[in-house]
């Protein structure tokens, strides 16, 4: 027992002399820091970062005494250098804490210097080292050069923290140099979220003129589509412009909603109607170029408080009809591209898609559209009639409208149109065209017979219901065209 105390403490006072003498614990040392994220819109070759407040650490698995000093390297890995200026001169950025020790910490030549990837420090042991000290590096203030824009394709740096022995230039405690997380990164710092799309329908009950009331939509808005987007600084992990400051798009930068589509009849397409998230509303009013043109753009200022929030926020798109025009079946839709201005908020090289164009909406009819494409009104030779079914339960009302059969260069007019009365669910209609349509056109009756391009016309029906069919008939003396059925679409526009 008495011997195993003696080896007990001799391997005890061993392990002392070791450490006194600077040997290894089995302790592994690591280099931790957080990752700063800087803004890819700021991004430029030769760009110099200025580092927010961020320590870097590294456990140490040695003691040292006095006599023997050892350099501390601090590396930038991956193509990084220190830029313009040397590290901060009052008091050093690098302290060892939890040692026991004490020290004098002076940077080797420039530290930092324009250009170099490495500042070395040499730590001068005043007092004994009596436990493993934590090598800790602060780095705010510091300015790093990107020279080839790996923060602005989103790419990162990592740095690294090496020791070595001041009298012999060797290493000792090596493993874990390198930080585990990067040191620096690019991200973007503004976001787009989905476009979440509605629909509207086309009201026939009042001739294609309106939309049907129900909620979000009015007879004359289309509501309920969103988007949203955050170029903000409140986002829970922090994005930095260049200088080191949080990063926040400015109001000379703008957001541009790119909306497309048939512009017939639509007279408004506002953003943010109700001014959600502290935003302001932008009512752009549609010019008759933008309907020419099937496009319009809305500026979004970069300032706009709907686009200043985090999280994003899901704000509305409206479009406004007059109320007058016949509308059909169709499709809008947006894009959304980021346009910097220069300074904190970025750089014009660095505008970028945020959403490509994607349908915000779709209008549909809420009866059916049938197109009878060929029917005749010289009656003198011919007769046409259509036969309409209603498969549903709804009890629709049904127009008539007549167009021209224009020959392969000329281009389809419309005669006018004409109320024949209504269809009950599970029933048919005899419709005839001379009779029942083209003596009651308006705004002018059709004299029959018609004989101008033969006859030959174009019928197109919207019934109040949806879930109908007919077909179509020409027929005189001997002659039987068949039955024909009649087109569910919307063509004629």
């Amino acid at each position: 027992m008495q011997l195993n105390r003696r080896r007990i403490l001799a391997l005890c006072l061993g392990v002392i002399l070791l450490l006194v003498s600077g040997s290894a614990m089995a302790i592994t040392a690591a280099t931790t820091c957080t990752t700063v994220k800087f803004a890819r819109e700021v991004g430029a070759a030769n760009a110099v970062y200025t580092l927010p407040a961020n320590p870097v650490t590294r456990n140490m698995q040695v003691v040292r005494t006095v006599g023997q000093d050892f350099f501390v390297d601090v590396a930038l890995v991956g193509g990084a250098t220190y830029a313009t200026g040397l590290l901060p001169t009052a008091g050093t950025p690098l302290t060892i804490v939890g040692s026991g020790g004490a020290f004098t910490i002076t940077t080797v030549g420039p530290g930092g210097a324009n250009g170099t990837s490495t500042v070395r420090f040499l730590v001068h042991i005043t007092t004994d080292m009596t436990a493993l000290g934590v090598l800790t590096l602060a780095t705010d203030g510091w300015t790093i050069k990107d020279p080839t824009n790996v923060l602005g394709g989103g790419g990162s740096y990592n740095i690294q923290i090496n020791t070595y022995d001041a009298a012999t230039n060797v290493e000792f405690d090596t493993g874990g140099n390198v930080a585990a997380n990067a040191f620096m990164s690019g991200v973007y710092g503004v976001a787009a979220g989905p476009v979440v799309a509605t629909t509207a329908t086309i009201n026939v009950a009042t001739n294609r003129t309106l939309f049907v009331a129900t909620a979000p939509d009015t007879t004359l808005i289309d509501n309920g589509a969103t988007l949203g987007f955050d170029g903000s600084v409140t986002n829970p992990t922090t994005v930095y412009a260049r200088a080191g400051i949080a990063y926040t798009t400015i109001a000379a930068s703008a957001i541009n909603l790119t909306v497309a589509g048939t512009f017939t009849g639509v007279t408004h397409v506002i953003w943010n109607p109700t001014a959600a998230s502290g935003g302001a509303t932008i009512d752009h009013v549609v010019t008759a170029g933008e309907r020419t043109a099937g496009s319009l753009v809305i500026a979004i200022p970069g300032n706009d408080g709907a686009i200043q929030s985090y999280p994003i926020n899901a704000i509305a798109l409206q479009v406004v009809i007059d109320g007058t025009t016949v509308q059909t079946a169709r499709s809008f839709t947006v894009a959304a591209d980021l346009s910097l201005s220069g300074g904190i908020d970025g750089l014009a090289v660095n505008n970028r898609n945020l959403i490509p164009a994607s349908t915000f909406t779709t209008w549909s009819l809420n009866g059916t559209i049938l197109v009878a494409s060929y029917a005749n009104a010289n009656t003198t030779f011919w007769n046409t009639r259509f036969y309409v079914w209603n498969a549903g339960t709804v009890t629709g009302n049904i127009t008539a409208r007549v167009y021209t059969l224009p020959f392969a260069t000329g281009t389809h007019t419309l005669l006018g149109s004409a109320v024949v009365g209504s269809i009950g669910g599970s029933q048919g209609v005899n419709i005839r065209l001379a009779e029942d349509i083209l003596a009651n056109l308006v705004p002018t009756p059709l004299t029959v017979p018609y004989i101008t391009n033969g006859g030959n016309l174009v019928v197109e029906f919207t019934i109040e219901a949806p879930n109908c069919t007919g077909w179509t008939q020409v027929f005189g003396g001997t002659t039987f065209m068949g039955i024909v059925p009649m087109t569910v679409t919307n063509i004629l526009q």
